[in-house]
């Protein structure tokens, strides 16, 4: 491979990393944010109780349901023969 090859193509991927960082980060100045910055303050400001998934009702009917009856045990074998 020329040398002006490996070093184009190394530059290239050079600049893509920084634009990649520069975005993850926020500190690009030319590109905007597809989030608004009053929903990215909304969101620091939350705590994290608020962020906890919420079981759906039906789901904890369920599971309370399951508590009250619990299985039994047999001693008695099976035999599939």
């Amino acid at each position: 491979m020329p040398i002006w090859l490996r070093n184009f193509t190394l530059r290239r991927i050079s600049s893509h990393y920084e634009r990649e960082h520069a975005a993850a980060t926020g500190k690009s100045k030319n590109e905007q944010s597809w989030v608004d910055q009053s929903t990215k303050n909304k969101v620091k400001q939350s705590n994290p109780e608020s962020n906890q998934i919420q079981i759906p009702n039906f789901l904890q009917n369920k599971k309370s349901q399951e508590t009250k009856s619990p299985p039994t045990k047999s001693n008695k074998r099976t035999s599939y023969k």
